[in-house]
């Protein structure tokens, strides 16, 4: 009989551990941020959102030119100003997981890059979108870029299988559309850049 009730109560402890597991699990899912699923479109070797913003149309036509040339000095400048106006817009990310300017940046790298934007600039992106709505959000209208400079190889990690051709830094500064909650917001930064398989990306922001 004793051995009854114990299995009984085994049974019973069982059911509750297993209730309260799915019913955590169900709710963990339900409210995680997935990201939206974007249209995209090329620009030369980088895919960016098909949405573009007034700018960033701007910009693509000077890209193309400057890819081109195939010159460092010329691409570099272009895909800063694009990286810029895509990474530090928030006016078109539905959640944080809609890390801008993904496309620009090192593949080894775009994981970790991208969490650290998920806890960094986007952490208060949800509530930023809660309190003042998409269309109230920072919209860059403007990048200046210096001039590229050149910084030795062995400042890059990354992983074996990854050649790094060339490195170079470049400094920005950007405007955002006037807008009264934008707040003590980042408006300069420099760029460092990593040249691979022909393609130059993004590696690093290094905030001023």
């Amino acid at each position: 009989m004793l051995k009854k009730k114990s299995t009984k109560a085994l049974m019973l402890i069982l059911t509750i551990l297993i209730v309260t597991l799915a019913t955590v699990i169900f709710f963990e899912t339900r409210d995680r941020e997935q990201p939206v699923q974007l249209t995209t479109k090329q620009i030369g070797p980088y895919t960016v959102n098909a949405n573009q913003t007034e700018f960033q149309k701007k910009v693509e036509e000077s890209l193309l030119a400057a890819l081109d040339t195939n010159e460092a000095s010329e691409i570099i400048p272009e895909v800063a100003k694009y990286f810029v106006s895509d990474f530090f817009t928030l006016r078109d990310k539905e959640n944080y997981n809609n890390v801008g300017g993904l496309g620009f940046i090192l593949p080894d790298i775009e994981e970790k890059f991208r969490t650290n934007a998920i806890n960094s600039f986007y952490r208060d992106l949800p509530s930023f979108v809660e309190a003042f709505g998409n269309e109230n959000l920072p919209l860059v209208t403007s990048v200046s870029v210096g001039e590229p400079i050149k910084v030795e190889n062995n400042l890059i990690k990354v992983s074996k299988e990854v050649k790094i051709e060339s490195a170079y830094d470049i400094s920005v500064e950007w405007i955002y559309e006037e807008n009264e909650n934008l707040g003590n917001i980042i408006t300069q930064a420099t760029l460092r850049f990593v040249l691979t398989d022909d393609i130059w990306y993004v590696y690093e922001i290094i905030g001023k």
